[in-house]
């Protein structure tokens, strides 16, 4: 394990970090055996709902204790970055002309990937790091994607308290923030950010927001089997005919909640034109949404979700566009979709 020597000034190195990459907070902590006991307390109450995507499920025992998930690690850098930091927003992705034809996109999703933006940050911070060491050492960039319990350990780390619309919530920038860490071979001291200890306060107004009464008052809970985002980001393969009810007008993701929390400042949510993507070539939808979180989804799902939400609107122009795609479509998935709409 890596030690920094002792006149490495820590506290100063991630306030200028801090103001350099325009981050809300960043915060560095050291995974000691009595801190690793006290985050396995904190992650074994957090409950795994069975509609979790399998891949949360299946790592469910490597998230809730880092030591097995990341055993060479001894510490870990935390940064909470704006959402309204990402650059590229929108990208020149074809808005739709008429509401009969739009599908909306949540706004962080339009532009360029909050995963490549963070995991670039992160990149400069460990570069950054090396040149103050003086050394080398070994490290792993997390962003949602591997097995780490990044809120849990958000709070621990003091960048802001998960609020009942189960993000961290960091003062000053309310929601609108995610998560960037890395697990290092370095004893860093820890160093916790500068937020007020504040819980999510009362005001309710992610859960009286929400279209689909996802989040619960009393008790605080998250449906997430109802959630738009859950549905139209991970969801895969058929929809039930309620499923389809709920996704409403959204192609992909969902901010309401986020955006209704106080402080709050996202990216405006995008209108994309559903007749674009439905008919035109799906190498040039591939090469338009490579690089966002949509290339996450794909082609096929993206139109999926498109063919719901035209059904939702129930109009003629929308009914008259799901007639024409599904008289070029070859795919299974989607012809199937179409004949589970509800019979207008």
């Amino acid at each position: 394990m890596a030690i920094l020597s002792d006149n490495f000034d820590c506290r100063g190195f991630l306030e200028g970090e801090t103001a350099a990459h325009g981050l809300a907070a960043a915060a560095s902590m050291t995974l000691t055996p009595e801190r690793l006991d006290e985050l396995r307390r904190r992650m074994s109450v957090i409950n795994f709902q069975p509609e979790l995507p399998q891949y949360l499920k299946d790592s469910e025992e490597l998230r809730r204790d880092p030591a097995k998930a990341f055993p060479w690690a001894g510490s870990i850098l935390m940064a909470a970055v704006p959402f309204n930091s990402l650059p590229g927003l929108p990208l020149p992705l074809p808005r739709a002309k008429s509401p009969d034809t739009a599908g909306m996109i949540a706004g962080y999703a339009a532009g360029t990937d909050y995963h490549l933006h963070g995991k670039a940050i992160m990149e400069k911070l460990l570069c950054r790091l090396k040149q103050a060491a003086g050394r080398t050492f070994k490290s792993e960039i997390c962003i949602d994607t591997k097995p780490l319990l990044e809120r849990a350990l958000a709070e621990a780390a003091g960048l802001g308290r998960t609020g009942r619309n189960s993000c961290i919530l960091c003062p000053g920038y309310g929601s609108g923030v995610f998560i960037v860490s890395a697990m290092v071979d370095l004893n860093l001291p820890d160093v916790a950010a500068q937020c007020p200890d504040t819980p999510c306060n009362s005001c309710g107004q992610c859960a009286v927001q929400c279209p689909n009464q996802v989040i619960g008052v009393t008790p605080p809970e998250f449906k997430v089997k109802y959630c738009i985002s859950s549905l139209t980001m991970e969801k895969r393969g058929l929809l039930t005919a309620e499923e389809m009810r709920l996704m409403g007008g959204s192609v992909f993701g969902c901010s309401v909640c986020t955006a209704a929390c106080p402080d709050s400042s996202l990216p405006e949510d995008f209108p994309l034109d559903l007749e674009w993507l439905l008919l035109a070539p799906s190498a040039e939808v591939r090469r338009a949404i490579e690089g966002t979180p949509m290339g996450y989804a794909g082609v096929t799902l993206l139109r999926r979700n498109a063919i719901i939400v035209l059904a939702n609107k129930k109009s003629e122009v929308s009914d008259r566009l799901i007639k024409t795609f599904i008289k070029k479509t070859s795919s299974q998935l989607l012809i199937d979709t179409v004949k589970r709409l509800p019979v207008q």
